[in-house]
């Protein structure tokens, strides 16, 4: 068996598993609406959190913030700065929000804006309903895109982008539907956990087999590409961009609350 056939084994292997842990989480729910998009607002701890992880990695965890990192340097860390304020974000925001949606039965971002700014004919729920919607068609295109790139790339071309966008979507869609929230948490929580064994894993193995360690790493791109470690780094992002990504990011963050 060649290590493109090996590989393919896995990533299908993984999908399988993936649809089986999402399928499976249907088990126990309530069949009411709120069962359905709120998992009964009884979620864990750590099914939560691993819920909000993926609303903001995905596949931007192993495709943009290391291209990001790659092309610009320093700039990168952005990324670290806007993940710490959208902690104190949903610090403030969760508790009064969580609180009022189980005191009124909250299941939308529109029904928490239209009770909290009431407006003639509910205009403002319809728009932010509207908005939430056009928002999300390409934030799942961006997801299922990556997932296809990322399946391309594993399996060396075996699996082609088309198709495994495909299956990504499929398998997904096929436990959304049957389990809703439920199924999403406990993908997310098997996905996430996997997710940091590899980022992890190939982190310091790849940085130790090319570089020898971490230290060594920094040195060497130190006396070769100075500018990688400074600001504005390689491509020249200005302070006012470098504040603005974070600014924008730590409240987008924030919305995942709504």
């Amino acid at each position: 068996m060649n290590d493109s056939t090996l590989i393919t084994g896995i990533t299908l292997a993984y999908l399988l598993i993936v649809l089986v842990v999402g399928l499976k989480a249907r088990q126990g729910q309530s069949s009411s609406l709120e069962g359905y998009v709120t998992g009964g607002r009884h979620m864990g701890l750590m099914v939560l959190f691993f819920i909000l992880g993926a609303e903001i990695f995905s596949a931007f965890a192993f495709l943009g913030a290391p291209g990001w990192a790659y092309s610009k340097g320093a700039p990168a860390l952005y990324i670290m700065a806007y993940l710490t304020l959208a902690v104190l974000v949903w610090w403030i925001m969760a508790p009064h929000i969580s609180r009022l949606g189980r005191q009124h039965g909250f299941l939308t971002q529109a029904e928490f804006l239209s009770a909290c700014y009431p407006s003639k004919g509910n205009i403002l729920g319809l728009f932010v309903g509207i908005v939430s919607i056009l928002a999300m068609i390409p934030y799942l295109t961006i997801q299922i895109a990556g997932a296809g790139l990322l399946f391309e790339a594993a399996t060396a071309g075996t699996i082609p982008f088309w198709l495994g966008s495909l299956l990504a979507c499929a398998v997904v869609t096929a436990y959304v539907y049957a389990s809703g929230l439920q199924g999403i948490g406990w993908t997310n929580l098997v996905q996430g956990i996997m997710m940091v064994v590899v980022a992890w894993f190939l982190g310091i193995a790849t940085v130790d087999q090319l570089y020898g360690g971490v230290e060594e790493m920094f040195r060497q791109i130190q006396q070769e590409a100075p500018e990688y470690l400074t600001m504005p780094g390689a491509n020249g992002m200005s302070w006012g961009a470098f504040s603005t990504a974070i600014l924008v990011s730590a409240l987008g963050c924030g919305r995942t609350f709504l």
